[in-house]
């Protein structure tokens, strides 16, 4: 199995499961904040490769995956409409079509789509830029609830890996610096609830959140990540329709600042890029639950 078993947590839990269609329905879990030795409900200091910062505590089995297949109802769909953009990285040349909204990419630093409908990211290399894609800015900001779901292939490489990362950082609009304000799915970070597929949230005047799993991506095999967040609710880190951890949250997608929306690149300049393949990008404007992610990958990238 690709998901790791973590001991046993003293924390009140409440088991995942999966509810109505549009419900996301994932564990409680009482976080602490960095430093306080007394709950609430975000945690940890942020930070990036250089600077992790101390994440929260695991969800609902501590990393383990949970939820999926074996606690669904056959034909649990994502909602009729719920599918606002999707990338399948076809074509040639630099140009991301979005084959169901009308907010086309650009693959960026000399990375191509080469007609396979894969697009492969170098990850850092000595005297070249990072290559990445780059998408609309207000994509993520202008929903109340979304839902990332990437088709993926990891190659191996350096920790802090950015999947995605919309947002913005101390240098504004399309610079690298230090992170600012983000949402973001990372791989090989070292929080302190999990040091491999992980996510962070980030905002001025607020303690970052670090989602740390240790759920291992094994180079060269293909993989679904997601990840659903419902402003002021939840969000939830999701692998191959399994439910790995989940947090409650303060903050709205309203108060992201999203002018990078980044595929593969970091807000954080001294982060890694991503160094992988990506075969399909969807976004949806619902916070999908285990269920519906466990529907979609049976499917599997090329059948919305």
């Amino acid at each position: 199995m690709r998901a790791v078993l973590l001991p046993a947590l003293a924390l009140p839990l409440v088991l995942t499961h999966c509810g109505a269609k549009g419900d996301l329905v994932i564990g409680e879990v009482a976080l602490m904040t960095a430093g306080s030795g007394t709950q609430a409900p975000v945690a940890g200091t942020g930070g990036s490769a250089s600077s992790p910062g101390e994440a929260g505590a695991p969800g609902a089995n501590g990393g383990e995956a949970s939820g999926g297949p074996a606690d669904c109802a056959l034909g649990d769909e994502p909602p009729l409409g719920s599918l606002v953009h999707r990338y399948d990285f076809s074509g040639t040349g630099t140009t991301l079509k979005d084959l169901v909204g009308d907010a086309d990419g650009t693959v960026e630093a000399g990375a191509q789509l080469d007609g396979s409908g894969v697009l492969s990211l170098a990850g850092r290399t000595e005297g070249q830029p990072d290559q990445y894609v780059d998408l609309p800015n207000g994509i993520v900001s202008s929903l109340s609830e979304v839902t990332f779901v990437v088709w993926l292939s990891y190659q191996g490489g350096a920790g802090f890996q950015r999947i995605l990362d919309f947002g913005d950082s101390t240098s504004g609009e399309g610079q690298g610096d230090s992170g600012r304000n983000y949402l973001a799915v990372l791989y090989g970070s070292n929080f302190a609830n999990g040091d491999r597929l992980g996510a962070q949230l980030a905002a001025p005047g607020f303690p970052s959140l670090s989602l740390g799993t240790y759920f291992e991506l094994v180079q060269d095999e293909p993989y679904q990540v997601s990840l659903a967040f419902r402003s002021n609710d939840r969000v939830a880190l999701f692998a191959d329709g399994q439910e790995l951890i989940s947090s409650p949250v303060q903050r709205s997608l309203a108060e992201l600042n999203d002018v990078n929306c980044w595929l593969g690149r970091s807000q954080w300049t001294k982060d890694h890029p991503f160094h992988g393949k990506y075969d399909e990008l969807r976004i949806y404007d619902v916070a999908l639950n285990a269920c519906q992610l466990a529907t979609l990958r049976s499917r599997g990238p090329d059948v919305p």
